[in-house]
């Protein structure tokens, strides 16, 4: 059974999605309250106060996709709006074109649509041995390259690294191996750009701009400044604001 929490009321539903290395808490960063209707955040299978799905199943991201479904079955036939940051992302590509949830719209933040290249694979390999030999070691190196500017963060890496330091080898292995295998969802958002709303920080060193802006020119796209990984922390404003706008567009 995965961690979700619910607060508000009314219409729209919103669902938010976290990355890897996160859980639920990343959206403290966003004042949610500000957005109508009724939140509902989730830990993601491995992370914050969620286990790993069965031992059985090989890592995946449709594993995921299928605990979250399980848990919100009462949602099923309630239209949502689906936040994911990056690994998020990827877990709202999967429960839309999976189709046992309504999602009226995928907002993707600091995420993308395609599988890994061959070299990319090869890093999620050892980022999940390194998660057993090294832990610390990985997060420290890793988190504070997500910021576009690093120096002026401290506070929240800091942070960040110790809620990262929480999360079991296993998990963040698990969601390595999965994020290796999942599916390229390229042509499904080129052929339903109104379902998807990307936003991208400029300086997200992890998904370049441009390979972005090439592959989903007809979506609603966003890029901000002086922004990287970490867009909900250092673009709030824009963030909220364009959440708002989505929210605009679904009424």
């Amino acid at each position: 059974m995965i961690y979700t929490k619910f607060f508000g009321d009314g219409s729209p539903h919103w669902l938010f999605l976290h990355g890897f290395l996160e859980s639920s808490s990343m959206w403290t960063y966003l004042p949610l309250s500000s957005l109508p209707g009724t939140k509902v955040l989730v830990d993601l299978p491995g992370h914050g106060h969620s286990p790993l799905p069965h031992p059985e199943d090989a890592p995946s991201i449709e594993a995921m996709a299928r605990e979250i479904e399980f848990e919100l079955a009462h949602l099923k036939d309630t239209s949502l709006i689906v936040v994911g940051h990056s690994l998020g992302g990827y877990v709202g590509l999967e429960l839309l074109t999976r189709k046992n949830m309504l999602i009226q719209r995928l907002v993707m933040l600091n995420s993308n649509c395609w599988e890994d290249s061959e070299e990319k694979k090869k890093d999620r390999i050892r980022v999940a041995d390194i998660a057993y030999k090294g832990k610390g070691i990985f997060i420290n190196e890793a988190i504070p390259r997500l910021f576009s500017q690093p120096d002026m963060r401290l506070q929240e890496i800091e942070h960040l690294k110790n809620e990262a330091l929480q999360l079991s080898a296993d998990g963040i292995a698990y969601a390595s191996l999965a994020m290796r295998t999942r599916k390229d969802f390229t042509e499904i958002v080129q052929e339903n750009p109104a379902s998807f709303v990307f936003i991208h920080g400029k300086d997200d060193t992890l998904i370049q701009s441009d390979e972005l802006i090439n592959k989903v020119s007809k979506s609603a796209t966003y890029l901000l400044e002086n922004a990287g990984h970490m867009a909900h922390i250092e673009a709030t404003e824009d963030v909220i604001r364009i959440l708002n706008d989505v929210y605009g567009q679904c009424k």
